[in-house]
């Protein structure tokens, strides 16, 4: 993602370099002659005023106090507190048709400092600009926060703004605090905007991406959601590129929406993005909602994948784990879309077209499109699958072996680049050529260069079925002696030779062609039937001896095997002593998957530094003063920062569980349950206390607003009366009480303004919490642990008095999880789990709240599709009489609801119920 993100690499900040990329003209940069940037801002959070902006240059720039009010928010997204660093996005214009824009972007920094109050300082420095350059912006903001955070300089917006618009375009160096920055400024296409990937949007929705590109062929109300505003925001700027050629969706981006000004949420159609949950629970006002943090996106509408759309997202999601490039995602879904203009066009659509947008033609993004149908941009991937067979056809006819040594490089890395980024239809026509046959030649090639290049375009090959077949089928003369050759052999076998090649890139290269054959099953057949498996386990067992990069592709390799032939026999002995003598931790954490995959104990860890300090953080100890907000805080911000380090590597999730995290967490929770008593009593006898002559028991009743009513507390400060929220009674209930909510400043508590504060913590430290569960829960290690600590037990329990819907969909994604593993499953439908389940479905199947049915559909359809012999013996389908009642009351027949919408996942389950009592 290094091409177009920007982020750092290495450790070091480094801007994008492109191959468009080109010294540009002042005038072409600049739009209508002004100067790059419009202003640059300081933006700060006081705890007595709020957010306000504190420094700008110049002075009174043109916007209205509204926009600059709105800004500041914008500048400190909701619950951007819980992160050390954040960036937000933003897209002003006057009105959604205009064509002149402002595109900003903040850095947001939160320091830890006892000398003042809440314990930090909150900054953001924003610059606005007549041109979306993010890349370069990244780096002058985060050089600018530096000097205002660490060197304590005054003036540096002023300092910004005149560097950004100072005369450099012919150095391309920009001078800043003495610093000279090297400046790559990319050649943008129309609305397009720097240093925001599509790759990572895919990689975060999966198959559910296909939804947002109905969402935005249909015009529909798009709302993305999670907790960090800078993947927000690019999820926002990135999501038209998946209808490209399309364009005109600038107009209604909305990067980053805050609490303060929903006026952008009240469009007919718009692309939006937010860090406050509560806006989830507000489906009246989108259509599409696209969570990052379960990576699923959820619709009002009834729109479904196709089979075909299905296996368009299998294609890109295995190129993309054979790790495709930025510009070859972004290629698939411009000649998925092409397909559909072409439909279009013609005026016949297809049955699945047909049914769901079949009045598309007369889309005002469609008859842009037409006006420009004769811009070069539609006739590019022609251009570049052209550039493709004829790389291919020069290899065949320049580099045999009497050609140069440095021709045939040459021509071996340029097929291999262009593979790169080709589609799955342009590897059939590489293919169709006898490709293998002609790259198997050069597995025999002197130059290991040549060999390396070799491996690595038949790996891409055998991406697709035909590639592979043709690896598994095709023969070679093993070798020549003299002028009798020695029996013919496979080219996957002479791959396999290529394992052991002296020259470590080599070998790697071998070893990752194996990866990919191992995708599917008959590959897996093949490669266990040459020994594959056996090579590779005694490669690993030579040691740190052994590149790093081999190593980890042949454990990947090898987790694909046993993933697809689980009853393969599998030495756990061996592996287990090659990640105890490693000092390479990435290779530790693959050994650690493979065994768990095995579901062998896992042996003694040496636990991170990062996760280390991060989990003694967490813990309570006897010092700590349960009373003492700011304590809690720490215990979430840590919470939030293991979630993330076990989301991203699967390897800390294992450090974890021996570092005892399960005990932890269920440790906070037990004293946030205190916290929440002690905050109970107190506030009913201070209500007791307000009221002259009235006895204690006449205000029992009275606590805290709790987690989730934020529009209630807002209604109280207006001076609206009370209200009552019916929850749960039970004593271990921590996500929710029974209270009557009083305006808190009516509770004479003192600083009342930090309980609403508290709620929200303890809410997010809740749903982090749950989301820890669930990544513990997906291993065979964890789910010991889980049952060990009686988790399950707890979060049905939490569930039944739970009434906090955000805090409900968390705790059903985790029982979802636990009805994948047979006695984690089998402690659940123990536990009432599985009617606890049904119960949610009932309550909130046709409520605002449905989204908290989806988990607990899954979860119920998981249990009948794993664990069949449990739900008869629990009589679970009769259990579920109700669910399909209710489904019949709202109007959709049993039998119809099956044969009509068999993507839909509620009549998906519906089916399976039907399956199994047929079978019974």
């Amino acid at each position: 993602n290094a091409e177009y993100m920007g982020r750092t690499v290495d450790g070091q900040d480094e801007l994008v370099m492109t191959s468009v990329e080109q010294s540009v003209s002042r005038e072409a940069r600049l739009s209508g002659g002004g100067p790059l940037v419009f202003a640059v801002a300081l933006v700060e959070f006081d705890i007595d005023v709020g957010v306000k902006l504190a420094e700008e240059f110049p002075l009174n720039f043109e916007l209205s106090h509204s926009d600059k009010e709105q800004l500041a928010h914008i500048c400190m997204p909701d619950g951007a507190h819980i992160h050390k660093e954040d960036w937000s996005y933003v897209v002003l214009q006057d009105e959604p048709m205009q064509d002149d824009k402002l595109y900003g972007i903040s850095l947001y920094r939160c320091v830890q400092d006892a000398t003042v109050r809440r314990g930090s300082i909150q900054k953001s420095l924003l610059i606005l600009s007549r041109q979306p350059y993010f890349n370069l912006f990244r780096v002058v903001l985060k050089t600018g926060m530096f000097h205002i955070l660490e060197q304590k300089e005054a003036n540096v917006c002023a300092t910004l703004f005149h560097a950004l618009n100072a005369d450099w375009e012919r150095t391309m160096r920009l001078q800043l605090f003495q610093e000279r920055i090297p400046v790559s400024l990319p050649v943008l296409e129309e609305e397009d905007f720097d240093g925001v990937s599509l790759k990572q949007l895919v990689t975060t929705f999966q198959e559910d991406t296909i939804l947002i590109w109905y969402a935005l062929i249909l015009q529909q109300r798009i709302l993305f959601c999670g907790t960090s505003a800078d993947l927000v925001g690019n999820c926002c700027l990135v999501s038209p590129l998946l209808v490209r050629p399309l364009t005109g969706f600038v107009k209604f981006l909305a990067p980053y929406v805050s609490l303060m000004d929903l006026a952008p949420l009240q469009r007919p159609f718009f692309i939006c993005g937010c860090t406050n949950r509560i806006l989830e629970l507000k489906t009246d006002l989108f259509d599409v909602l696209a969570d990052l943090t379960s990576g699923t996106v959820s619709q009002n509408s009834e729109v479904r994948a196709s089979a075909l759309d299905r296996v368009f997202m299998k294609s890109v999601m295995s190129g993309i784990a054979a790790r495709r490039g930025e510009q070859w995602v972004r290629d698939q879904f411009r000649k998925h879309t092409l397909s559909l203009l072409k439909m279009a066009e013609a005026g016949k659509y297809n049955s699945q077209y047909q049914k769901i947008i079949g009045s598309f033609h007369e889309s005002p993004f469609f008859q842009m499109y037409l006006s420009k149908r004769t811009n070069h941009q539609l006739t590019a991937t022609d251009l570049e699958s052209q550039s493709l067979l004829k790389c291919f056809d020069d290899l065949v006819e320049r580099a045999g072996p009497q050609a140069k040594l440095l021709d045939r490089n040459k021509l071996h890395y340029e097929l291999d680049r262009r593979l790169n980024d080709a589609t799955l239809s342009e590897l059939e026509d590489i293919c169709s050529r006898d490709a293998v046959t002609v790259l198997a030649r050069s597995l025999s090639d002197e130059s290991p260069q040549v060999r390396k290049y070799a491996m690595f375009i038949l790996s891409k090959l055998a991406l697709i079925p035909r590639g592979q077949l043709d690896l598994i089928t095709t023969t070679v003369p093993s070798a020549v002696n003299g002028s009798v050759p020695h029996p013919s052999v496979s080219v996957l076998c002479k791959v396999v030779e290529l394992v052991r090649d002296p020259l470590p890139t080599v070998a790697t290269a071998a070893c990752t062609c194996l990866r990919s054959v191992s995708n599917l099953f008959s590959g897996v057949d093949s490669l266990l039937r040459l020994g594959v498996h056996h090579q590779l386990l005694s490669l690993i067992q030579a040691g740190d001896s052994v590149d790093l990069n081999f190593r980890m592709c042949a454990v990947d390799t090898l987790l694909q095997i046993y993933r697809l032939k689980p009853d393969t026999e599998h030495p756990s002995t061996l592996i287990a002593e090659s990640a105890a003598v490693s000092i390479d931790t990435p290779f530790i954490h693959k050994c650690l998957e493979l065994l768990d995959l095995w579901d062998v104990r896992l042996p003694p860890l040496t636990i991170s530094k990062e996760l280390e300090g991060l989990v003694e953080t967490m813990k309570w100890s006897a010092l700590d003063d349960e009373t003492d907000l700011t304590i809690l805080e720490t215990k979430l911000h840590a919470t939030i920062r293991v979630e993330a380090l076990l989301t991203a590597n699967q390897g800390y999730v294992f450090e974890f569980i021996c570092s005892h995290g399960v005990a932890i967490l269920l440790n906070n929770l037990q004293s946030l349950q205190r916290i929440k008593k002690r905050q109970r009593r107190n506030q009913q006898n201070a209500a007791t206390a307000a009221v002259p002559g009235k006895n204690r028991r006449a205000s029992t009743n009275v606590i805290i607003p709790v987690s989730g009513n934020a529009a209630a507390d807002e209604r109280h400060k207006d001076g609206e009366s009370p209200e009552t929220v019916s929850t749960g009674h039970d004593a271990g209930d921590v996500t929710s009480e029974v209270v009557t909510i009083f305006p808190p400043h009516k509770l004479l508590l003192g600083r009342s303004e930090s309980l609403p504060f508290a709620s929200r913590i303890s809410g997010e430290l809740i749903r982090s919490t749950y989301c820890i569960f669930s990544l513990i829960a997906d291993t065979n290690e964890g789910c010991r642990d889980v049952l060990n600590g009686r988790v399950v037990e707890k979060a049905v329990n939490d569930l039944l008095c739970c009434t906090v819907p955000m805090h409900i969909l968390y705790i059903c994604r985790f029982l979802h999880i636990t009805t994948q593993h047979s006695e984690t499953a089998r402690r659940l439908v123990a536990c009432g789990g599985a009617v606890a389940l049904i119960n949610v479905i009932l309550k909130h199947r046709f409520t605002n709240y449905e989204p908290v049915c989806l988990p607990a559909l899954h979860a119920i359809r998981c249990l009948f599709k794993y664990s069949p012999m449990l739900c008869r013996t629990y009589n679970i389908h009769e259990k579920l009489q109700p669910v399909l009642d209710a489904t019949g009351a709202s109007g959709c027949n049993f039998e119809t609801a099956i044969s009509d919408d068999k993507e839909n996942p509620y009549t998906e389950l519906l089916a399976e119920i039907d399956s199994l009592r047929l079978h019974e």
